[in-house]
């Protein structure tokens, strides 16, 4: 059972990662402080959304309830969860289809997990958090002098 569910989070992670080779990726990216929190504005498969920038996140993730108005689509990983800093157990999973575009049309190549961010957005209007995943592998840098994600 569990070399089939490997094999299908492996397919479905390749799947989900495939892009088109002739994009532009987004360099500098500006934000706005919301509740002294940096808060990225995108298009998430042409819908404006907002995400936060969260570099003690180790994971990007987006609000699973909102699979139907933007469009994508997860799975749920049966078992497995994430915890938030204030202890909040999510289950989680694995999305596909979440084309993510700064605003001027720079392609953002996030891998999500899905997560129940209901709250969250309540509090911060944000659909989804920018984690450190992110971040590193494309070697942005918050620079909040600019209010700018700096390569």
């Amino acid at each position: 059972m569990k070399k089939i569910l490997l094999v299908i989070l492996i397919s479905f992670s390749l799947v989900s990662s495939c892009t088109k080779p002739d994009v532009i990726v987004a360099n500098n990216i500006e934000f706005t402080m919301g509740r002294g929190l940096p808060i990225i504005e995108v298009k998430i498969n042409g819908i404006p959304a907002k995400l936060l920038v969260d570099s003690g996140a180790m994971t990007s993730v987006i609000n699973s309830s909102k699979a139907n108005e933007y469009n994508f689509d997860y799975m749920v990983l049966e078992g497995y969860s994430m915890t938030g800093v204030s202890g909040t157990v999510s289950e989680t999973g694995l999305v596909s289809r979440a084309r993510t575009t700064s605003i001027d049309g720079g392609y953002m190549p996030i891998r999500y997990r899905s997560i129940n961010l209901d709250l969250l957005q309540d509090r911060l209007g944000i659909i989804g958090i920018v984690g450190s995943d992110y971040l590193n592998t494309h070697g942005y840098i918050i620079n909040y002098r600019e209010k700018m994600l700096k390569k």
